[in-house]
């Protein structure tokens, strides 16, 4: 049995994509910027492991994207053969957006504490508690915004 989708659903299903792939776009340029400025360690560093997981958002975004399409476009629901594969899709990259942050922390923090970058105390202004950590070369920096 083949569901239909009316013209107002169609429509809301548009808008939605359309703010979850704006969404996962800003978040990666997000991405692409913190990680261009940790790759110059500055004095100052204020790391999260969530720059690496929207980096890598755009890969959940894909499947879900793919099957939109047919309920926005032709107004049914997407072949089941088509929803399993990318769903299937979806659990690997969920997969690799849960391991791969963790990984990229585990050398990234083990990089800039051989460099000599030192842990603030405390959350960097802007951060909810246990987001982020500042590290700094020199525990003088601490007390700086930036």
């Amino acid at each position: 049995m083949s569901v239909t989708f009316n013209v107002k659903q169609r429509i809301g299903f548009f808008f939605m994509m359309l703010f979850l792939i704006l969404l996962t776009i800003a978040g990666f340029f997000m991405g692409i910027y913190s990680w261009k400025e940790y790759l110059q360690f500055p004095k100052s560093i204020t790391y999260s492991g969530g720059d690496t997981f929207a980096l890598l958002s755009f890969l959940m975004m894909i499947p879900f994207t793919l099957l939109s399409i047919d309920p926005i476009f032709k107004g049914i629901r997407s072949p089941l053969e088509k929803a399993k594969k990318l769903t299937k899709w979806l659990v690997y990259c969920f997969f690799i957006i849960i391991i791969v942050p963790i990984l990229v922390s585990l050398f990234y923090l083990n990089t800039i504490e051989n460099k000599g970058y030192l842990a603030c105390r405390g959350t960097p202004i802007g951060f909810t508690p246990g987001a982020a950590t500042k590290y700094v070369l020199d525990l003088s920096l601490c007390k700086k915004n930036k």
